[in-house]
């Protein structure tokens, strides 16, 4: 049997896409419950990756900001999406601080941060000690004053829908108990996959990071389609932060790799052409590439210096050791599937991002289009009718769940993959590897 939940949005997810979406359905009045695989304010990459977001304030524009997107996109994103981000990231600030955020201060003016990847000093850092609390509980606070309903340690196998329309899912806890969401609309945003290769740091090897593509089948099994899972999005683990405090990137001839390949922005480069140099180097036998630590750096970034001179002393090795894919369902400007009824957001969605995912678009992304998904998800809840209990789709994935048994250990199996697709799908790809790896 089956325990059966209605609401008029279903928010599948746990990170900060799926917390604004949750917040902006119940403030237009829907009835709103938020499935989450996880534990609440610590499951997914949202709540210890959010720090830096994109905005159009301090020396930004709506249109630098979007040049900046679509360059680091390498001009592959979806620029009806991006455009839609850029104009509204300026009151996307305001309406942040309204639900409790706070952003750093330099007394009583914003910081701006100029990070790799902008052409301008317009990041606006989290300030977790003013907020007091990472930003998904932040959002998450907000949502449970607004009477968002909870139900965590769930997971989401399948999306239910009648004719064109969605109409629910089904889910299944830690100890085996089945449940039904019957909802008018359904926001889709459980994240995207950060486990596919083996060079993850420990941080996203974390149980609680468990990204692992569910979103991406829950949309192809509802034949919603799936664009720009090509691009996976590597980055070097401190990049950001190094390139911020004036650090170089050299090889083991002692040379600076970036007055190479990006002599322009150098190593303000956007992140993927870190990783293109790194791997670069190391394939063809001038590596290890290391980061060099500046003697000085300006006051507001000297607090770095020293805690990677303390940590790390005058030099240490760039490693390749964070990863995402950069796809998803396809949404239009208004958060909208192609299923009637079904919002996607956050990782979940794709074209935003194109080939590269720039600094601070992430967080950009998630609040913008969780926003949006809520909103439009609310209103199609109040021009549609509660769907009827399919009682035959849900004993359907019953069953198919309960049948689920295998030979091999799957943390085997994924350990092998997740290896494979390092050695033959990593950064430096080409046709033959690929290949091999459809073959293996």
């Amino acid at each position: 049997m089956w325990q059966t939940i209605k609401s008029d949005v279903l928010v599948i997810g746990g990170g900060m896409a799926a917390a604004r979406a949750a917040v902006e359905a119940a403030g237009k009045d829907a009835s709103v419950v938020l499935v989450d695989k996880g534990s609440f304010e610590a499951s997914g990459t949202s709540p210890q990756s959010l720090n830096g977001i994109a905005s159009a304030l301090g020396e930004g524009s709506p249109q630098i900001l979007f040049k900046d997107l679509v360059e680091d996109g390498y001009h592959l994103n979806d620029q009806n999406l991006v455009w839609e981000a850029a104009n509204g990231a300026a009151d996307n600030i305001f309406q942040l601080e309204k639900l409790g955020f706070a952003f750093q201060k330099e007394g009583n003016k914003y910081h701006f941060a100029h990070v790799v990847g902008h052409s301008a000093p317009y990041e606006m850092i989290y300030d977790h000690h003013a907020s007091l609390m990472n930003p998904v509980a932040a959002m998450g606070k907000e949502a449970w004053r607004r009477g968002v309903k909870l139900c965590d340690h769930i997971m989401v196998t399948r999306l239910i829908k009648k004719g064109e329309r969605v109409t629910g899912a089904v889910g299944f806890s830690s100890d085996g108990k089945c449940f039904h969401f019957a909802a008018k609309a359904v926001v889709l945003a459980a994240g995207g996959a950060n486990h596919l290769f083996s060079n993850t740091c420990e941080r996203i090897n974390h149980r609680n990071f468990r990204t692992t593509g569910d979103a991406f089948s829950l949309a192809f099994y509802a034949d919603v389609p799936l664009i720009d899972l090509e691009f996976a999005n590597f980055r070097e683990g401190e990049g950001h932060r190094l390139a911020r405090i004036g650090a170089r990137l050299i090889n083991s001839r002692g040379e600076k790799i970036m007055e190479r390949y990006a002599p322009g922005k150098l190593e303000r480069a956007p992140r993927g052409k870190f990783v293109e140099a790194i791997a670069t180097e190391n394939f063809e036998g001038r590596g290890p590439v290391t980061w060099l630590l500046p003697q000085e750096t300006r006051e507001a970034d000297r607090e770095h210096l020293e805690y990677f001179t303390r940590i790390y002393g005058g030099n240490f090795q760039a490693i390749i050791d964070f990863q995402r894919l950069l796809g998803g369902a396809r949404i239009n400007h208004d958060a909208e599937t192609n299923l009637k009824g079904l919002m996607a957001a956050g990782e979940s969605a794709g074209g935003f991002h194109g080939a590269d995912r720039m600094q601070g678009g992430g967080f950009l992304e998630t609040t913008i289009f969780g926003a949006k998904a809520g909103a439009v998800a609310a209103q199609f809840a109040q021009q549609a009718s509660q769907p009827r209990i399919t009682t035959e789709i849900i004993e359907e994935e019953l069953d198919r769940v309960n049948k689920l048994k295998g030979k091999n250990q799957p943390g085997v199996v994924i350990e092998e993959i997740r290896q494979l697709m390092w050695e033959k799908v990593g950064v430096i790809r080409k046709e033959s590897s690929l290949k091999e790896a459809l073959e293996s």
